[in-house]
């Protein structure tokens, strides 16, 4: 999505805050202003040191950076992951009150984001969308079934529907193809994903 966006528009603002360093594989030559992981990192690929893998940027770190680059850069694309979700449902158990905890955890640092996105004055032409890659099952999520493969897909900001709920089925690579969408960048055929245009009134196309 990154690389699309720059292809369509070489000067636009990108940027990614990662609390795990297995989302670099996203981070394709050129695509990023700034790839962040615990802080700025060079133009490279993170090394994948053993001790590098199993590091964790907790969420509300990652926010703090993003928030900061958001007010300053304005970015037009920005990801944004938090890892605390996941790395609880991993070692206590998918629902469990450790997990619960982890997404209180979570939304404090989203509401960082959100207050970042009003600081910078961008509030009124920006779009968040929050979507996670899986759920879970007991301490991991490996099955085929609608607790380890169903995920929230929600969307905040200009032009989305008030009080609406997605009846259509979403998957999460219609996330990129959403993004794209929103940024008026023409879709690639060979793309999977679908944007999510039901989620949006009909003025934002």
């Amino acid at each position: 999505v990154f690389a699309l966006a720059r292809q369509h528009n070489a000067t636009l603002g990108t940027a990614m805050f990662a609390g795990k360093t297995k989302f670099r594989h996203l981070w394709q030559q050129g695509s990023l202003d700034l790839f962040d992981f615990g802080g700025p990192q060079e133009d490279v690929a993170v090394p994948g040191t053993a001790e590098v893998e199993q590091a964790v940027v907790p969420a509300q770190y990652v926010a703090k950076g993003a928030a900061a680059y958001i007010v300053e850069k304005k970015p037009a694309l920005c990801f944004i992951h938090f890892p605390d979700a996941d790395s609880a449902g991993h070692k206590s158990g998918w629902g469990s009150p450790e997990q619960k905890e982890a997404f209180k955890v979570c939304d404090q640092a989203l509401s960082q984001i959100v207050k970042a996105i009003e600081q910078a004055g961008i509030k009124d032409s920006s779009v968040v969308l929050i979507t996670a890659d899986h759920g879970g099952t007991l301490k991991n999520h490996s099955a085929n079934t609608p607790d380890d493969m169903n995920i929230p897909w929600i969307a905040w900001g200009k032009g989305v529907k008030k009080n609406f709920s997605i009846t259509g089925p979403v998957t999460t690579y219609d996330t990129a193809a959403t993004a794209l969408w929103l940024l008026g960048i023409p879709l690639p055929e060979v793309l999977d994903g679908k944007p999510v245009t039901g989620a949006f009134e009909a003025t934002q196309e």
